[in-house]
């Protein structure tokens, strides 16, 4: 009797957490409504922001697993200069998932469709971070006519796990793994509504701003897709380089810089890693951000002395430099 009584009791919880859970979910998403526009980008919602006014459009791409909240503290900077354009890839932020892989060649055509769809006019800055920059680099490489100039933030290249060491490899496959671990024990809370019932308690980056930590909160707790979208674009991550290392991209028309961190950025915790990985690691890294600027025959190299992998985070306003250093010869 006491065991079926303790059963039933644990039953009761369950559903009444499941049931507060479900409405905490329905209540942020009536009442947290997102700045911005909404597209309809082949039967599901994207959502997107238009910043400033004036030529040329900065175009901002995050970074894999991230949404636009990461530029919270430049896309205000830069609109006071022009116009910027920065959105929620399908599945991230406020955009709805898509069935569609999470490749670069997928979602640079999604980008490149919601630019045209939107009337957001050209010519293009496309500003990259992490796998956001070889986006960036394929959507450059397309459509060479419509793009003005290139700035890499900590960017991606499509040649670093080949450059990688047989160390770094594993390092960057248990990464992996163990951050799609993670997002599927996060997807898991999302989908119950734990996270909704007290979305103060989700960690943030405390450098994100007060309203920006707030509405990433309310993202991440109104439902799995966050999260299911971030195992994808992990999953898909080997294909894009294979995409992108396939179409031999060698040169880009237009002018690029090169934003390169200056502080380490480990693969995982440093007392998992074998001896030397860390600095070898950075070397392969630095290597590789000079590659990308000589796509360019203008191409250069910033170093963020102060900056870990997040420089629009780290030093927002370096980012911003680098973005307007371009107009003079870039402008219409």
């Amino acid at each position: 009797m006491v065991a079926t009584l303790a059963v039933s009791g644990i039953l009761v919880f369950i559903g009444v957490a499941v049931i507060g859970g479900y409405r905490a979910r329905q209540r942020i998403r009536a009442e947290f409504i997102p700045s911005g526009r909404w597209a309809n980008l082949g039967g599901r919602q994207v959502h997107y922001q238009v910043l400033g006014e004036g030529g040329p459009t900065i175009v901002l791409e995050a970074g894999q697993n991230n949404s636009s909240i990461t530029w919270c503290l430049v896309a205000p900077e830069l609109a006071k200069h022009a116009r910027v354009f920065l959105y929620d890839r399908p599945g991230l932020g406020w955009s709805e998932p898509s069935e569609s892989p999470r490749t670069a060649a997928v979602i640079t055509e999604e980008l490149h469709r919601l630019l045209l769809q939107e009337g957001i006019p050209g010519p293009y800055i496309l500003v990259g971070h992490s796998m956001g920059g070889l986006y960036a680099k394929v959507f450059a490489a397309h459509h060479p006519d419509e793009v003005k100039a290139v700035v890499f933030v900590d960017a991606a290249n499509e040649q670093q796990r080949r450059r990688w060491s047989a160390a770094q490899e594993a390092a960057t496959v248990r990464l992996i793994a163990n951050l799609q671990r993670q997002f599927r024990i996060y997807a898991w809370l999302a989908s119950t509504g734990i996270m909704a019932l007290a979305p103060e308690k989700i960690p943030v980056d405390p450098r994100l701003t007060p309203a920006a930590a707030a509405e990433y909160r309310a993202q991440l707790a109104k439902g799995p897709e966050v999260f299911d979208t971030m195992i994808r674009e992990l999953e898909a991550q080997a294909t894009s380089f294979t995409e992108v290392q396939a179409m031999a991209i060698k040169k880009l028309e237009a002018p690029v810089v090169v934003l390169r961190r200056g502080r380490p950025f480990p693969m995982g915790a440093p007392e998992d890693l074998p001896p030397g990985t860390v600095e070898e690691t950075e070397r392969t890294w630095r290597q590789l951000q000079e590659d990308t600027a000589m796509l360019s025959a203008s191409g250069r190299v910033v170093e963020a002395q102060n900056s870990g992998h997040d420089i629009q985070l780290d030093e927002p306003q370096l980012v911003v430099n680098a973005i307007l250093s371009v107009f003079p010869s870039t402008s219409p």
